[in-house]
């Protein structure tokens, strides 16, 4: 019914005569609270008055008297509790009507010219007033709704009768005004009706014109007119402004209105290459009812102009059109802006913005690269990265035939030449400074290519090695997770380290962390001070697929996150279970990032399928010689329903479903284990809480239930799971409940064995700690939510030692530090930092605090800085991670005082993986006859050394890729066997081309 009237509402508007005007002046308001809610209009022959709809105490009781070039003259201040004004009309004798608008009613108050209340008239309720006037002898108010009200209402003031009604045309009348003869009314156009004012016979109600309000794209939304007996005035937002407010002023008897018009009212000519002017035409139209005058056109002497192509002025009579041409001529590469000012006797628009834009480009390839880079002072034997960024500010392709250094500390990535960046693209290059000595270095990076600037780019490169020793619980670096561009969160918890392959040629292992803010990244190990990554996966896919690993709250994270080589290449791949809207497993190229395979769905429909709480890593469950992936995945609603509920077991490398099994609740950790069936397979634990409460065995062939472990009452159910092989015995469990108790539990039949009560504190993680108590069975450490952490003897769940760390997030058992002969414990110690402690009574060995940003997880990372002693990473709530050193050990374990190694060690390659060559060292504590041979994956000798009488030390065998024939080996894995006496041992390495 509405569109109707709006379609008869117009096709009344467009049968009006369009009163002779026209705008000779516009005003704009201050912007401030007064002003922007203005409302009420009204004149005589000498000032405007204006009063405001603000709610402000002071503000809104305040009427503004305005001179005609509306500067403020005075003001009148009503009583206190007169706000919210909604119509301003004003008597012969000087007396003000204000309309005062309540929440659906309002009332009409009169007030003499000093501002003292003399009477009022309260209106019906359910009624929204918008305007008033005067017409000598009564009051004249709108009503904007209800829609079927809305009209003009004149009052006999002594009897405050209503004595007519004009009911209008249009839904939104505001404010109303007298001429003397006519009544005016705005209509705000609120509903859709034509904005503007309506001229309306007060004695047959015919609507007898039509003045529109001046035309904006999302209109000016005009709410109040006041007549001065020569002039009419108009309050509307200003042209261009959303907000505000202007004083329009109308000579009704002028010949019309200039109204400039640009087509388009900006330019862009995108990127131009220097040499190749353009020019774009830009459409100036006047449509309004008066000829427009174009009087100036400000253009600079550069690189963008404009003109109308004829000397100024220029005059576009009423519905015509003339051009202005801008034109773009880059001599410098970069972006160029420029917004002229088209100056005419539009009132309104007086100077109308016109913007310019551009981006000048090189006419032939162009490189841009860095003149010089610092990598200041680093640890001798660490590798440093820097991402070298070079772009091409060109048109054609950059080829880029060559980069070369000459000093051994610096190098590149191999690559692949010739290299080629598109026009305007870039590409980041891998520079490395690897020191190997305590003194400064200085190398030219040499770049070779078809760029117009020149064939030959130097890059001056310099850094500084020293020989600083790192001591136990200090970072060798640090380094925060970025901000993820998918997403606006800015929590960057750190969920999950470990340990990966050295995937950057250093011969040093890398690190992998996953991170709240969606991020699973890999990080150089050996790097010195700072970081940078070495690869990126986000698991931000979509707004409707985003999800960072395990389930939120479910601590340590750490379960949600394994590492394995599952393509058969040598280096350990990462799998990773995720939750919140994502809900995958992902299995992912350890080298790159890149995913070798994934199960889950990013469709839109598919949140809420249940979290992945868990997985594993750690067996081969098919016999193809990789390990294979087994997840749990968890319920959606609470009572422990919906979503997947389910274990799951993925061929390693394929990621083929081999089955699932019901694990009906929320999910926890996942792990597999020996055969505990008697078939000869492995088998599978699952840990669920509500609404099962229970560990259960599956079958690793099938995924038959083999038996359940309850975990009720205030346990929650269980949470932990740690497979616990026993030597010439099956394997048995060791599982925990969400508030405790830890639990030994006998693998082939589930029943218990022991129980550790934990006071109601819930274990983050269950490590398995060589034996410290002498009895030759191992032990557990157990780090607490609350309750600090304990050692557990494996016999008998007798407590060994327990610290009161408070809330302990996680924990790792590394290898033995303080040449006690027993393995130690890092603890993830919340409110205090990484706690390295004795695995033998707990006491403290060293501390790295972290403060505020706290520590969430840690993993060991092997040796680094070659003194043999495992090291330490790390991440906080900040999304900081560390990588801390465990000490020195190298002349107590490795050498004695005499710098004589104490035991034959076979070290690993590096580079590695390597071509052409890589370098072997070998470690000989008392002369001795050496055999160092290399076979293929098959089995097969492809290389051997041998020496006879090799003095005690440190040596190191290097092997070009070539064979015993001399001949060029082909890329793949090969192993290296070292034997020496009675002594054999064996690595592996890789060679890639």
């Amino acid at each position: 019914m509405k569109r109707l009237f709006f379609v008869l509402v117009a096709t009344l508007v467009f049968s009006l005569p369009l009163a002779a005007q026209s705008i000779i002046d516009v005003f704009r308001l201050p912007n401030a609270t007064y002003y922007n809610s203005g409302w009420g209009l009204t004149a005589d022959s000498s000032n405007l008055y204006f009063s405001s709809n603000t709610s402000d105490a002071t503000l809104g009781r305040k009427i503004l008297k305005l001179s005609f070039t509306a500067q403020g003259v005075d003001s009148v201040m009503l009583p206190p509790g007169v706000v919210s004004s909604q119509g301003l009309a004003r008597d012969g004798d000087g007396n003000f009507y204000y309309l005062r608008r309540y929440t659906s009613v309002g009332t009409i108050m009169k007030f003499s010219p000093a501002g003292v209340l003399i009477d009022s008239l309260r209106l019906g309720s359910s009624k929204f007033p918008g305007g008033l006037a005067w017409d000598g002898s009564h009051v004249w108010y709108s009503i904007y709704s209800p829609d079927v009200e809305a009209g003009l209402y004149k009052v006999n003031w002594a009897t405050k009768q209503v004595v007519d009604t004009i009911l209008v045309p249009t839904l939104q009348p505001y404010g109303v005004t007298w001429d003397g003869t006519y009544l005016w009314y705005v209509e705000n156009g609120f509903q859709g009706d034509p904005q503007g004012m309506f001229k309306v016979n007060p004695v047959t109600g015919d609507t007898a014109g039509f003045i529109p309000a001046p035309v904006d794209p999302s209109g000016t939304r005009p709410n109040s007119a006041a007549w001065d007996g020569r002039y009419m005035w108009l309050l509307a937002e200003p042209v261009g402004a959303n907000t505000g407010r202007a004083l329009y002023k109308y000579d009704l008897s002028g010949g019309g209105t200039p109204d400039i018009n640009l087509m388009p009212d900006s330019v862009d000519f995108g990127y131009t290459r220097m040499g190749s002017a353009r020019s774009l035409n830009v459409f100036v139209q006047n449509v309004g009812t008066a000829p427009l005058r174009i009087d100036t056109l400000n253009t600079p002497l550069g690189v963008i102009w404009a003109s109308f192509g004829q000397p100024l002025p220029v005059t576009i009579p009423p519905g015509g059109m003339d051009t202005i041409f801008v034109g773009f001529d880059p001599m410098v590469y970069g972006a160029f802006r420029f917004t002229f000012q088209v100056i005419s006797n539009d009132p309104d628009e007086h100077s109308k913005p016109l913007l310019a834009k551009g981006f000048g480009i090189y006419a032939s390839s162009h490189i841009d690269a860095p003149t010089a880079y610092d990598f200041g002072s680093r640890r001798g034997g660490s590798s440093n990265v820097w991402y070298m960024t070079i772009q091409n500010q060109g048109g054609p392709q950059l080829v880029i035939s060559g980069m070369t250094v000459g000093m051994r500390p610096f190098n590149l990535d191999s690559l692949v030449f010739p290299v080629t960046i598109d026009s305007l693209q870039s590409k980041s290059f891998r520079v490395w400074f690897r020191p190997t000595a305590a003194t400064s270095y200085v190398d030219t990076l040499k770049i070779t290519s078809n760029a117009s600037n020149g064939p030959l780019t130097t890059v001056v490169l310099t850094g500084i090695g020293n020989n600083t020793t790192v001591p136990m619980g200090q970072p060798f670096w640090t380094y925060t997770v970025p901000n993820n561009p998918r997403t606006s969160s800015n929590a960057k918890l750190i969920k999950g380290v470990r340990a990966i392959s050295d995937i950057n040629n250093d011969g040093k292992a890398d690190v992998v962390v996953s991170s709240e803010n969606y991020w699973t990244m890999a990080l150089n190990g050996n790097a010195s001070v700072s970081n940078d990554t070495l690869w990126a996966f986000n698991t931000y896919i979509a707004n409707t697929s985003a999800g960072s690993i395990g389930s939120t709250g479910d601590y340590s994270h750490q379960k949600a996150l394994a590492v394995a080589n599952l393509n058969g290449d040598a280096y350990k791949d990462v799998i990773i279970g995720t939750g919140g809207g994502n809900e995958h497993v992902y299995a992912l190229n350890g080298r790159n990032g890149q995913i070798l395979w994934q199960f889950g769905t990013d469709h839109p429909d598919s949140f809420g399928l249940g979290d992945i709480t868990g997985v594993d890593a750690s067996i081969d469950f098919t016999g193809d010689g990789i390990v294979d992936v087994v997840a749990a995945g968890r319920a959606t609603e609470t009572g422990g329903v919906g979503g997947r509920r389910s274990v799951y077991l993925f061929n390693g490398a394929t990621g083929t479903l081999r089955w699932s099994s019901p694990l009906p609740g929320f999910t926890h950790a996942v792990t597999a284990i020996g055969d505990i069936s008697g078939d000869g397979q492995p088998d599978v634990i699952g840990c669920v809480g509500e609404a099962a409460y229970k560990a259960t065995a599956f079958s690793g062939v099938n995924g038959n239930l083999l038996w359940d472990f309850s975990i009720t009452g205030s346990s929650s159910g269980a949470k932990e799971v740690l497979a616990w092989p026993v030597q010439g015995q099956t394997p048995d469990v060791i599982v925990s409940g969400f508030w405790g108790p830890i639990f030994r539990v006998d693998g082939e039949s589930g029943t218990q064995m022991w129980s550790r009560p934990t006071n109601g504190n819930s274990a983050m993680q269950l490590l398995r700690l060589k034996d410290v108590t002498g009895d030759g069975i191992d032990e557990i450490v157990a780090p607490l939510l609350v309750g600090g952490a304990y050692c557990i003897n494996g016999a008998n769940g007798n407590i060994v030692w327990s610290l009161p760390t408070g809330n302990t997030m996680g924990g790792a058992v590394i290898p033995d530090l303080n040449r006690d002969g027993i393995d130690d414990v890092a603890l993830a110690v919340q409110n205090q930092g990484v706690m390295i402690v004795k695995g033998q009574d707990g006491a403290q060995l060293a501390l790295y605090p972290t403060g505020t940003a706290q520590a969430r997880e840690v993993a060991i990372v092997p040796d680094l800085d070659g003194n043999l002693s495992y090291e330490i990473i790390m991440g906080g709530k900040d999304g900081n991670v560390a990588l801390i050193s465990g000490g020195d050990l190298l002349v107590s374990v490795g050498e004695n005082v005499n710098g004589i190694p104490e035991r034959f060690e076979l070290g690993q390659n590096y580079p590695n993986p390597f071509n052409p060559s890589t370098t072997i060292d070998v470690s000989v504590p008392s002369q001795a006859n050496l055999a160092l041979k290399i076979y293929d994956v098959l089995g097969r000798e492809v290389k051997s050394f041998e020496y006879e009488n090799v003095p005690a030390g440190t040596h190191q065998i290097v092997w070009d890729g070539k064979s015993n024939a001399g001949t060029q080996v082909a890329s793949g894995v090969y192993f290296y066997r070292l034997t020496a006496g009675s002594s054999v041992l064996t690595k592996q390495m890789v060679l890639v081309k």
